[in-house]
């Protein structure tokens, strides 16, 4: 293929191979976001395991700040504000995915794709393949001036 000079014809069959893989790479199938599902899931329950780590802790650290303000109190102070912007991180990634989910399924709002759950089991997505949506969100309406 790389090697010598190819007929018209053969250069049209390379082109083609180029332009079908290509095909092939933009178009990803529900089975292969499904096992996304899977990751997602594990995810979750990462972060709630995390989560009960470090606000345990959290605790013990507000424990001996309370006890010896001298030496814990700094440090104290510090890991609050990184615990702050670590929430606040969290908070805009869940926001971000709400709306995706939200404007993917033809909700009016966030809240009713939540429904009162605090996380949304993506398994009972049915759009998964709209790229339209997620691109409208991440990007913006007009994707060439994003």
């Amino acid at each position: 293929m790389a090697s010598g000079k190819l007929s018209p014809r053969q250069k049209m069959i390379n082109m083609m191979y180029l332009v079908l893989t290509a095909l092939l790479a933009l178009n990803v199938s529900k089975e292969i976001l499904d096992s996304f599902v899977t990751v997602n899931n594990g995810l979750e329950n990462t972060k709630a395991t995390l989560k009960e780590k470090m606000d345990e802790t959290y605790g013990t650290f507000a424990q001996y700040a309370s006890e010896n303000q001298a030496k814990y109190g700094t440090s104290y102070a510090a890991a609050q504000g990184i615990q702050t912007s670590a929430s606040e991180l969290i908070t805009y990634i869940d926001q971000i995915k709400g709306e995706v989910i939200a404007k993917t399924e033809g909700y009016e709002s966030v809240d009713q794709a939540y429904a009162n759950d605090t996380v949304i089991n993506l398994k009972y997505i049915e759009k998964k393949d709209n790229y339209d949506v997620i691109t409208e969100v991440m990007i913006g309406p007009e994707p060439a001036t994003p």
